[in-house]
C-alpha cells in the first residue's frame, strides 16, 4: 500500500503542477494582452504627438511669415510717417512763402507811411 500512496502523491502533485502551470500561462496571457493594449495606445499617443508637432511646426511657419510681415508694416508705416511729415513741412513752406510774398515790403509800407503822413 505504500507503492499506491507515492504514487498517488505524485499525481496530486502533477496534478498540483498543471494547475500551476496553467494558472501561470493564464497570467501570461493576461499580461500578453494587457502589453497589447498598452501598445495599441502607446501607438495611438505616438500618433496624437506626431499631428500635434505637424501643427506646431504650420502654426511655427505662419508665426515667421507673421512677423515678417508685421516687420514690413512697420516699416511701411515709419516711411509713411516720415513722408507724410515731409509734406506738411513743404506745404507750410509754400504757405509760408505765400504769406510773405503777400506783405508789403518794408520799402513800400515805409513810402506809403510817409506818403500819407502829414507835415
Amino acid at each position: 500500500m505504500y507503492d499506491n500512496q507515492v504514487v498517488k502523491h505524485g499525481f496530486d502533485t502533477q496534478a498540483k503542477s498543471k494547475d500551476a502551470l496553467n494558472r501561470i500561462q493564464r497570467r501570461v496571457q493576461q499580461t500578453i494582452d494587457i502589453a497589447d493594449e498598452s501598445l495599441l495606445n502607446i501607438e495611438k499617443q505616438n500618433e496624437q504627438i506626431l499631428r500635434i508637432n505637424k501643427q506646431v511646426e504650420r502654426m511655427d511657419g505662419t508665426l515667421n511669415r507673421t512677423k515678417k510681415y508685421l516687420a514690413y508694416f512697420g516699416r511701411s508705416f515709419f516711411r509713411d510717417k516720415i513722408a507724410l511729415t515731409l509734406m506738411c513741412l513743404i506745404c507750410a513752406t509754400i504757405v509760408g512763402i505765400i504769406i510773405v510774398a503777400r506783405l508789403p515790403s518794408k520799402k513800400k509800407a515805409n513810402a506809403f507811411l510817409s506818403y500819407g503822413s502829414i507835415e
